[in-house]
């Protein structure tokens, strides 16, 4: 149980307006899809991958076409991974 005390009458209706106020246009207070708190996300080009093949190949192709330059972040970085195998046929 939750008791909130304020010094007078004004204090608490304040204090209850912005609160109804702020769950009113809270967006992570309202059931979103497959029960999320976050809402649907509009214009968000994000990529789904299932497997590391298509990912890497995706990363390799993003590599390869930078103007200038790259920055990587990581704990661990290696120059012999490969990101593409050779086609087998």
């Amino acid at each position: 149980m939750l008791n909130i005390e304020a010094e007078d009458i004004f204090n608490m209706t304040y204090f209850v307006y912005w609160t109804r106020k702020a769950m009113k246009e809270n967006n992570y207070l309202t059931i979103n899809r497959y029960h999320s708190f976050a809402a649907v996300r509009n214009k968000c080009y994000a990529n789904y991958y299932i497997d590391g093949k298509d990912y890497f190949s995706d990363v390799c192709d993003a590599l390869l076409s930078a103007k200038t330059e790259v920055f990587i972040t990581g704990w661990m970085l290696s120059p012999y991974f490969c990101l593409k195998r050779p086609d087998p046929l």
